[in-house]
């Protein structure tokens, strides 16, 4: 069974603020959470997972995450 905490404590365990979390949810960049109704609801051993592994964003989780894969890194630097 899922152990679940509260963004709050998520946040703690992370190392940021109360709002970062949020922006983080609500971007959907870190996995195990769980909404129930309007409270949300994140799931401790998916977010110690995640976080071992680099905290690497979701597929789809970041903006332009599959363009970068794409691009030549020369472009990035203006070589």
């Amino acid at each position: 069974m899922a152990k679940l905490c509260t963004v709050e404590r998520g946040a703690e365990f992370l190392g940021v603020s109360k709002q970062r979390m949020y922006e983080l949810v609500r971007r959907n960049m870190i996995p195990g959470v769980v909404k129930i109704g309007r409270q949300v609801r994140i799931d401790l051993e998916e977010l110690e997972v995640w976080a071992k592994n680099g905290g690497r964003a979701l597929p789809g989780g970041w903006k332009n995450e599959a363009d970068d894969e794409l691009r030549d890194p020369k472009e990035s630097y203006g070589l």
